[in-house]
């Protein structure tokens, strides 16, 4: 299940955890996870992209098994690991014990 979220949300906290409210216009950064984009470990890893105080992030996740299974007679042997993580992402200005309020803007499902 892929979700488009228009929001700061995954990995996060490998980035800082907050944000200190600054006024200006925001940007929309877009990042796309893929099978080979995405991350398997909790701990430090290079930010995927960055936002300001006041961006949307448009991204989207995969599923639990990496969207890998697509079809029937697809096996397991196609999964790289398990709870594919998008991101991380930074966030300027944020600093280690800050927190970061999120709002989600919209959420889409792309399976039924």
């Amino acid at each position: 299940m892929k979700l488009l979220l228009l929001a700061v949300f995954f990995s996060i906290l490998f980035c800082a955890s907050a944000v200190k409210a600054q006024k200006q216009d925001p940007v929309v950064v877009k990042y796309h996870a893929t099978l080979e984009t995405v991350k398997y470990v909790y701990g430090a890893a290079p930010a995927v992209a960055r936002l300001g105080p006041n961006d949307i992030l448009e991204t989207n996740t995969l599923d639990a098994f990496g969207d890998a299974i697509q079809k029937p007679g697809d096996t397991l042997a196609l999964v790289k690991g398990d709870n594919p993580l998008t991101g991380p992402f930074f966030i300027e200005g944020a600093e280690p014990g800050d927190t970061i309020a999120v709002e989600f803007l919209k959420l889409e499902v792309n399976s039924s």
